[in-house]
């Protein structure tokens, strides 16, 4: 047979026998034995014993995480289609509904503006595209998913709510528009930029965050490498909702997680290495302002019509006007041309790169992955069993040719030509750091450039490619967690990803105490209440609630404050008054202090009387972990204020606050022999109605507490929920 790999994003064929040189992990036969499985023994099934065995067992776990052992991975794909809608069926069915533009007429008027953005965007196209190109190896197994989903919808037509019951049944197109979907909201959400402010349907409900680790073998006691992936996404969102599984095939034993509707692992970790994602400052989404003259708008001094196109929305016809730029929007006042890479560029060959990370057994086979410059977005944070550690700003990053982060921060003119782009940056273009002298590497959303320590020089790339900074509160308690250790155990790995300590106390209590002190009443109240506090936002710890509303109500006036001077700003960040902005000339020690430290002790009396009888209150008396049945003190604090341990909060009717947001799946991983790791999906692994899954990791999360990641078939039958057997 023919086999085929992916080389740098093109697709290459060879005829006849394949010997295995110069494509990596590839997908398909590559073996030379003419089966299709790639084990060389000749019998298709995968597994390399000669036993023709094409089947899988799916094994649920006591926490709902399913595990799959199989010799086909065609088989094991399918049980995890399966499993995926066992647990999300109505969550699955109604993203699915969304990736057709059909959203709003199974749930109603409210996903109208969602729908339009899905036609506008064309990402149904852009699903399209990615399946027709799809590489004929990795066909298969998605088709096998698509199977395993039906299967249990067939199986189990009483557990599908009824008004996403003609979404069934579920086709490829459906999975790869899902992706291109989802990859659209991130890309969006990601920009630091206006990207068209206010256009709906088009923003996720709260901007996804993410930290994460890789500690080379120099620096741990066992000298074993070691990775945290930590994501923080909305719990509510089902586009941000992730699915913890267990994929055991002959390619990889892998671990991990993935977005609810996707067909593969987009965190893992397996014997040989591990891998993560945050956001990064990939700013992938621009905003072109249109001068319009008569029914056109103006381009390179001449006057260019609209195009027209006409497609369908939730069954019916749609209209909408496109530029040369993108869809176009009258938003703020005036007319907006969007342009985003997953609308431009699309999704093919994300699906597939995704694979062949997970399946990598040699760093140079994930380099490999990474080169090919399929995924859309996202920083990749790497370790394995050679000690290599790697961190890369990957992405489809437009070519932009000219111009700064902050000119495309801001809608650019939409007369010029030149400035639309129409490439991408090479994989080899976009910052890196491999190996590093210090031993570490993370990324926690600010620009690459603070990978570790000392700062990396931005000089080398293109000035658009990401902001120069500032690193966050949050980025800088992430690496002086790192830096605080050079001899770490995984157990004091652990302890340390689990720090809420506020790193903007330490660079304003200096300050704000005396001056709250001087004022006296309710400010010296707080004062010693601050004094006194361990400066953690743990559920016992009194301080942190006044703390949190102070640190609001100056984000507040600083906000206003700015908008006052400007009633047309965008404000992109949380303003703080500041006494010495944050520098690159003192990138991880600034901001520090008050501009106005008086100011800011009113405002701390004034917390303190509003808060009355909560004013002495632990953290966790107020901020609650409300997650299915489950009430429980919180734990975690709001990210502006820099813990590592990040939750947010929102204000209930009864004037407490609930956890919508923030740590949601948690890989701590060691990467020696064997590898060993400690897992979490705070808000359980099911959100079907009368699951127990849905809160049955919530004490966990509540204390501070990570599980062990069961990955042997005795380890997982000791822990057996129930199971079932494809043939």
């Amino acid at each position: 047979m023919k086999a085929w790999c992916r080389v740098a994003g093109a697709v290459v064929l060879w005829g006849g026998l394949f010997i295995g040189t110069g494509c990596p992990n590839q997908i398909g036969d590559g073996d030379g034995d003419g089966d299709g499985d790639g084990d060389g023994d000749g019998d298709g099934d995968g597994d390399g014993d000669g036993d023709g065995d094409p089947g899988a067992d799916l094994l649920w776990d006591s926490y709902g995480v399913p595990h799959v052992f199989g010799g086909s991975e065609a088989n094991v794909y399918r049980a995890f289609g399966y499993a995926q809608m066992k647990a999300h069926a109505n969550r699955i069915l109604r993203l699915y509904a969304a990736a057709r533009a059909e959203a709003s007429a199974h749930l109603g008027t409210p996903y109208r503006a969602g729908d339009e953005i899905v036609a506008r965007f064309e990402t149904r196209e852009r699903g399209a595209d990615a399946l027709a190109n799809m590489e004929p190896g990795f066909r298969p197994l998605l088709d096998a998913f698509v199977a395993g989903l039906n299967e249990y919808a067939d199986e189990n037509p009483s557990e599908i709510a009824g008004v996403v019951a003609d979404v069934l049944p579920v086709t490829a197109d459906d999975v790869t528009a899902h992706v291109a979907r989802v990859m659209l909201l991130f890309a969006h959400a990601a920009a630091p930029n206006f990207c068209t402010e206010g256009v709906p349907g088009l923003s996720l409900f709260n901007t996804p965050g993410s930290n994460a680790w890789a500690i080379a073998p120099e620096r741990t006691q066992q000298g074993n490498a070691m990775l945290l992936a930590n994501p923080h996404l909305d719990w509510n969102d089902d586009a941000q909702t992730f699915f913890e599984a267990h994929l055991s095939t002959p390619a990889a034993d892998l671990y991990g997680a993935t977005l609810v509707g996707f067909p593969v692992l987009t965190f893992g970790f397996s014997d040989h290495h591990a891998w993560s994602h945050t956001i990064n400052t990939f700013d992938g989404c621009d905003a072109y302002a249109l001068t319009p003259s008569g029914t056109g708008y103006e381009l390179d001094g001449q006057i260019e019509a609209y195009e027209s196109v006409t497609t369908t929305v939730a069954g019916a016809s749609f209209t909408f006007d496109k530029s040369v730029h993108g869809p176009v929007f009258e938003v703020l006042g005036g007319t907006y041309a969007v342009r985003i890479t997953p609308s431009v560029f699309g999704v093919t060959g994300a699906l597939e790169q995704w694979y062949r990370m997970g399946t990598a057994t040699t760093f140079d086979g994930f380099v490999a992955a990474l080169d090919e410059g399929a995924l859309p977005l996202f920083t990749v944070v790497y370790a394995d069993t050679e000690g290599h550690i790697l961190t890369r700003f990957a992405g489809q990053v437009p070519d932009k040719g000219t111009g700064s982060a902050d000119f495309w921060a801001n809608p650019v003119p939409g007369d010029d030509s030149s400035l639309v782009w129409t490439t991408t940056l090479s994989p080899g273009a976009l910052p890196e750091t491999r190996d590093p002298p210090s031993g570490y590497v993370q990324n926690a959303n600010s620009p690459p450039w603070f990978a570790t320590m000392p700062m990396q020089d931005p000089g080398g790339y293109p000035a658009y490619v990401a902001p120069p900074g500032p690193a966050s509160l949050r980025e800088q308690q992430s690496l002086a967690l790192l830096s605080s250790d050079d001899s770490m155990t995984f157990e004091e790995f652990v302890a340390l990803k689990q720090s809420s300590h506020a790193m903007m106390a330490d660079r304003i209590l200096g300050d704000l105490i005396p001056a709250a002190e001087e004022l006296g009443g309710s400010a010296a109240v707080g004062a010693a209440q601050l004094q006194a506090w361990d400066r953690t936002f743990d559920p016992g710890s009194v301080g942190g609630l006044a703390f949190a509303f102070l640190t609001n109500e100056i984000v507040v006036a600083a906000t206003d404050a700015v908008y006052a001077a400007d009633p047309n700003a965008i404000v992109y960040d949380y303003p703080f008054d500041w006494l010495i902005p944050w520098s690159a000339d003192d990138p991880f020690f600034t901001p520090r202090g008050l501009a106005n430290p008086a100011l800011a002790g009113q405002v701390l009396g004034q917390v303190i009387d509003y808060l009355d009888v909560y004013a002495d209150a632990g953290w966790g008396e107020v901020a609650r972990l409300r997650w299915g049945a489950r009430d429980l003190p919180g734990v975690g604090g709001f990210d502006f204020n820099g813990p590592f341990h990040v939750v947010e909060y929102a204000e209930d009717d009864d004037g407490l606050y609930y956890a919508y947001s923030g740590e949601s799946f948690v890989a701590a991983v060691e990467l020696g022999a064997p590898v060993r790791a400690k897992v979490l999906i705070g808000y359980g692994n099911e959100s079907q109605p009368g699951s127990p899954h849905i809160d049955d990791q919530m004490p966990l999360m509540a204390n501070k507490e990570l599980r062990d990641a069961w990955r042997t078939r005795a380890e997982v039958e000791a822990h057996l929920e129930g199971e079932r057997r494809f043939e």
